[in-house]
């Protein structure tokens, strides 16, 4: 498959020694891959647009209109349940290997509203407003999260389009302090988002307590409002628009 050739390609250029893992009729991961310290598991999956909303989009530019579309950055169900199925692919390996990773390839016609949808779905990530400041800061696992649902069998996921790669490091995971140290880790730098790192600069916040019901916004809220000390706290939708015409 094109988006497996493109991972290989990426990591053996690197000098990662890539292997490709047969396949069977069971679900398996696609590639076993080794540095010089470290061993890893990688299953890749390809992002694209859904058929029938690629076909009416392309049909309404052909026709001349100006296609306009708004995305909510939001965490979406169909990219969790990818992302579970990528886990269960993960695991179905009895091999010992120091970590796991999903790598996303994207080849939709908004892979940044795409990267922004997977980040959003793998850390429950909210955009966090104070009313009192007017400034606003990403919140991490403020929603429902599939780095504390697959804790234990997920490192971290790489999202890759034909211009870039981000490294999303799962640091719930409690193999995070010895992955950050990784070469895989090294060879994403600067391109990594490391949620513990965001956290002590002050560039975002967090949800750590697990008592707290993701699922009740008010309740996260208010965790956050007494956490933080501020009394003004609102979650903002995020956004994405685009728009496109054939000249």
């Amino acid at each position: 498959m094109k988006e497996e050739n493109f991972v290989k390609e990426c990591l053996s250029t690197q000098g990662f020694l890539v292997k490709k893992i047969q396949e069977t009729d069971e679900q398996t991961p696609d590639f076993f891959v080794q540095d010089k310290s470290n061993s890893y598991l990688i299953e890749v999956k390809n992002k694209i647009d859904d058929l029938e909303k690629k076909q009416e989009w392309e049909s309404d530019l052909n026709r001349g209109l100006v296609v306009s579309e708004s995305i909510e950055l939001k965490r979406r169900n169909r990219i969790s349940g990818i992302i579970k199925s990528a886990v269960n692919q993960l695991d179905s390996i009895n091999t010992s290997v120091d970590f796991k990773v999903i790598w996303f390839q994207l080849s939709g016609r908004n892979p940044e509203a795409d990267l922004e949808i997977i980040k959003a779905t793998i850390y429950g990530l909210a955009q966090i407003a104070d009313l009192d400041t007017f400034k606003t800061k990403p919140c991490f696992y403020f929603g429902l999260n599939d780095f504390y649902n697959f804790m234990s069998s997920l490192d971290a996921v790489v999202v890759s389009t034909d211009l870039k790669g981000i490294l999303f490091l799962n640091d719930l995971s409690p193999k995070y302090d010895s992955f950050r140290k990784s070469m895989m880790v090294s060879c994403f730098q600067p391109g990594v988002v490391d949620p513990a790192v965001e956290i002590e600069n002050n560039r975002a916040m967090v949800v750590r307590d697990n008592n707290v019901n993701r699922k009740d916004k008010k309740a996260v809220l208010n965790h956050l409002r007494k956490k933080y000390n501020k009394s003004k706290l609102i979650d903002m939708a995020k956004d994405h628009f685009s728009a496109s015409f054939i000249s």
